[in-house]
C-alpha cells in the first residue's frame, strides 16, 4: 500500500481561508462553496504558498484537459491567488478612508492622493523597501476597490523615466504592474474586452517597455528585465485567452525593443545576458502557445514584419 498523503494542517487551512475571505481567488463569488487546491499538483506540499482557494467550478477547470481552459496553468493560478490575497489584505485601508466617491471633491482628492503617493515613491531610497511596498499596495488597493486604474497608470507613466533610472524602484514597480491588468476569468475567447480595459493593458505594456528599454540600454540590470518579463507574461496570457492580436503585437514589439537596446558584447555567463536570452526564448514560446491554441487570427501573418534575429550575436 502507498503512503497516505499528509492532511493540510488545521492552522494552515484556517489562515488560508481567512486571507482569501473564504472565497474563490478567481471568481470571488461568496455564494459558492470552496475547496483547497494544491497548485503544483503535489498533495503532500501543504505550504500555504502552494494552496489556492477555489470554488468547485474553477477547481474542475484547473483539472480540465479541454483546450479552452488549458491556459489556467499553475503559473497563472498563482498570480490570481497572489492578487486576490493582496486585495483582501489591504481593503480595510481604503474602506476606512473618507475617499469613497468618483464625483466632485472626492474625485479630486483621490487623484491628488494618487499623485502624492507617486511622488513619495520617487523620494524613497533603497533602504525604505517596506515603505515602497506599502505605497504600491496602497495604489493597488485604490485601483481594486475604487477603479482609478487609468489615473494610476497615467501617473506611473509620467514618472516612468525617473523610475527607470533607479534599478531598485524599477525592478519592484515592474514586477507590480501586472496587478493593474485586473481580475479576469479564464473563459471563452468570444468574451469581448471593453475599449477602456484594452487601453489600460496597452498602457501597462508601454510603461514596461520604457522601464525595460532604459535598463537594457544603460543600467544592464537583470532584476529589472526579469520583472518586466514577469508582468508581460501575465498580459501575454490575457492576449492568448481573449484573442487580442493588437495586445500580442504590442508585447512582442516591446520585448523586441528591449532586446535591441541590450545589444552589447557580453560574456555568456553574465546575468544580464541571461535575462536577454530569456526574453528571446519567451518570444519563441509565446508564438508556440498561440499557434497551439489556434486562435481566430493568424499570429505569424500579423507579426511577420517584426524583425527579430533568431540567434542574436550578442548572446
Amino acid at each position: 500500500m502507498g503512503k497516505s498523503r499528509p492532511p493540510i494542517p488545521e492552522k494552515v487551512q484556517s489562515e488560508l481561508l481567512y486571507i482569501n475571505d473564504m472565497t474563490c481567488c478567481i471568481c470571488h463569488r461568496r455564494s459558492k462553496p470552496v475547496v483547497i487546491h494544491h497548485i503544483d499538483g503535489n498533495r503532500s506540499n501543504n505550504s500555504i504558498d502552494n494552496l489556492a482557494v477555489l470554488c468547485n467550478d474553477h477547481h474542475d477547470l484547473v483539472h480540465s484537459k479541454r483546450s479552452l481552459t488549458k491556459n489556467l496553468t499553475p503559473h497563472v493560478l498563482k498570480k490570481y491567488k497572489e492578487h486576490w490575497e493582496l486585495y483582501n489584505k489591504n481593503r480595510v485601508k481604503i474602506q476606512t478612508s473618507p475617499l469613497q466617491s468618483k464625483t466632485g471633491i472626492e474625485k479630486i482628492l483621490f487623484e491628488f492622493e494618487i499623485r502624492k503617493t507617486a511622488y513619495e515613491i520617487l523620494s524613497l531610497s533603497e533602504v525604505n523597501q517596506n515603505d515602497l511596498e506599502e505605497k504600491l499596495e496602497y495604489l493597488n488597493t485604490i485601483n481594486t476597490l475604487e477603479g482609478y486604474t487609468k489615473e494610476i497608470l497615467q501617473t506611473i507613466e509620467n514618472i516612468s523615466f525617473v523610475i527607470a533610472a533607479d534599478d531598485y524602484k524599477a525592478a519592484i514597480i515592474a514586477g507590480n504592474l501586472y496587478n493593474y491588468a485586473g481580475f479576469l476569468w479564464i473563459g471563452p475567447s468570444e468574451i469581448s474586452l471593453t475599449k477602456e480595459y484594452k487601453d489600460d493593458l496597452f498602457k501597462i505594456v508601454e510603461i514596461l517597455r520604457i522601464i525595460g528599454s532604459f535598463s537594457s540600454e544603460f543600467n544592464k540590470n537583470n532584476d529589472v528585465i526579469d520583472n518586466v518579463l514577469f508582468s508581460l507574461d501575465f498580459l501575454a496570457d490575457i492576449s492568448i485567452v481573449y484573442d487580442q492580436i493588437d495586445l500580442a503585437k504590442k508585447i512582442v514589439d516591446g520585448l523586441e525593443k528591449i532586446i535591441e537596446r541590450g545589444k552589447i558584447d557580453l560574456k555568456k555567463n553574465d546575468k544580464f545576458n541571461q535575462s536577454i536570452t530569456e526574453i528571446n526564448d519567451f518570444i519563441l514560446q509565446f508564438k508556440k502557445r498561440i499557434n497551439k491554441k489556434k486562435p481566430k487570427w493568424d499570429f505569424k501573418e500579423q507579426v511577420k514584419n517584426i524583425k527579430r534575429k533568431e540567434n542574436p550575436t550578442y548572446v
